[in-house]
């Protein structure tokens, strides 16, 4: 299933409702902050599912990768779900 953007702004007006996607329609969203992607709202089966199909090495891509850099942070994980 493709990552649906949107916007920072409207996931805050929204929450219980992108969370309940999530969790029960498997629903996956990349959230942007003033066009740029910050973040990824995903279910904690795919969670589980990134964390341990990650090789050792893998683990550490959050501390590896600048947080000033987000748009470097959404293709390793498309391409892990």
């Amino acid at each position: 299933m493709e990552a649906e953007t949107i916007q920072a702004t409207f996931l805050r007006l929204y929450l219980r409702d992108f969370m309940e996607r999530v969790k029960f329609r498997g629903e996956r969203f990349i959230v942007q902050t003033f066009g740029r992607p910050m973040m990824v709202l995903i279910s904690y089966e795919d969670y589980l599912l990134i964390k341990n199909c990650l090789p050792p090495a893998s683990r550490t891509l959050e501390l590896t990768m600048s947080p000033r850099d987000p748009e470097n942070v959404a293709e390793p994980i498309q391409k892990a779900l």
